[in-house]
């Protein structure tokens, strides 16, 4: 996908009949302006547009909250209205910090840092500062205690620190069924991080 940066455009009129395919790179442009940060260098153009499709869904859901008489031009109202509060958002959200991340891999002797209960949060500064490890962790056995399958991969890798292959080997259970569990487990964990850094 590549971003297109296209001359200013302004729609002031005829709101009804309007010709997404040139306001899509104008607000992809604008997106991807403000994507402008490190961390997003390999997805930038990707976010653009999902951001830009999600701008212009809100609005066609709910075009009443346009109001032409205090700003004609739609393109603004799109761009600093909408497009802007979502990428604020998602930049302040959770969802951007750094998380567990699920490789399918057939390599039984995968042992990559990638799958690190400690990569959720003390890669991050933010996260590592804004995050009292000891109340994540006993929020996180609270959540577990009834999921035994999902506890036993827990705390290999918090106190064992365990591989994929070494836990594997240890509960006799395919790769596959490691990794079901892995991304059952991640969901647990991104949604108690998010609110704990919620209660900041």
């Amino acid at each position: 996908m590549r971003v297109v940066h296209s001359s200013k455009l302004e729609i002031k009129s005829n709101y009804d009949h309007i010709e997404w395919q040139n306001v899509i790179p104008v607000l992809m442009a604008y997106a991807y302006s403000l994507l402008g940060n490190k961390k997003f260098t390999n997805r930038r153009d990707q976010l653009s547009y999902d951001f830009t499709m999600e701008a212009i869904t809100k609005y066609l859901e709910n075009k009443d909250r346009f109001n032409p008489d205090r700003n004609p031009d739609l393109i603004n109202y799109l761009k600093y209205n909408i497009l802007r509060q979502l990428i604020f958002n998602f930049e302040n959200s959770a969802g951007i910090r750094k998380r567990i991340v699920i490789e399918n891999s057939d390599e039984e002797n995968n042992s990559s840092s990638e799958f690190s209960l400690e990569e959720l949060y003390k890669g991050d500064k933010y996260i590592e500062d804004n995050i009292d490890e000891e109340i994540f962790i006993n929020k996180m056995e609270l959540k577990l205690k009834n999921k035994p399958d999902l506890k036993e991969i827990f705390d290999l890798l918090l106190y064992k620190d365990s591989k994929r292959a070494e836990i594997c080997a240890d509960l006799e259970i395919p790769l596959k069924e490691f990794d079901n569990r892995y991304r059952r487990l991640k969901r647990l964990l991104d949604s108690e991080m998010k609110i704990l850094l919620k209660s900041k």
